[in-house]
């Protein structure tokens, strides 16, 4: 995710909130990119 998009989501949610989402977010890209490779 960029930085940009962060930023938006950090404005829309708490960071108790937010912290889970991109923890989720990000392990989701991780997860696509291992299974693509």
């Amino acid at each position: 995710m960029n930085k940009q998009k962060k930023l938006e989501y950090k404005k829309i949610f708490n960071n108790q909130y937010y912290n889970k989402i991109i923890n989720l977010i990000e392990s989701q890209n991780n997860h696509r990119s291992k299974c693509i490779n």
